[in-house]
């Protein structure tokens, strides 16, 4: 009974994230039958998710292949930015953002950046924008 081929596995990850591959894959057999049987992947360079595209990994110990997909980082914010003062008549895109942390490159921004508030302390929306 000798195997006749190996079900190509697909991976999702996101940019700056290894892809998971499984330990094993499910092989057919001459006789017609399936089984799971364990698979060592080549080694992946870091180069090849650190941006959005796809790629192939090829067991060592038997053909097989699994097709990666690297699609964009979901970003998160860690700290949302503070605004400094701005004065009775200005609007917020007079005041800067500053101190905001996420996990990728990007700005923040006011939502509406033309609003002028009533005086006093008060809140206003802020986004993220991703650079990629």
């Amino acid at each position: 009974m000798n195997i006749v081929s190996i079900n190509p596995i697909n991976v999702t990850t996101e940019v700056g994230t290894a892809p998971v591959l499984p330990a094993k894959v499910t092989a057919a057999y001459s006789d017609k039958s399936t089984k799971d049987v364990d698979v060592t992947w080549d080694n992946i360079d870091t180069s090849k998710y650190a941006k959005v595209g796809t790629f192939t990994v090829n067991g060592t110990t038997i053909k097989a292949v699994a097709n990666v997909t690297v699609n964009k980082a979901t970003p998160s914010v860690t700290t949302w930015p503070t605004a400094t003062d701005i004065t009775y008549g200005q609007t917020l895109e007079d005041s800067k953002l500053s101190g905001g942390v996420a996990s990728v490159d990007g700005t923040f921004a006011f939502i509406a950046p033309t609003t002028a508030p009533n005086a006093g302390t008060q809140s206003f929306d802020v986004i993220f924008i991703p650079t990629d």
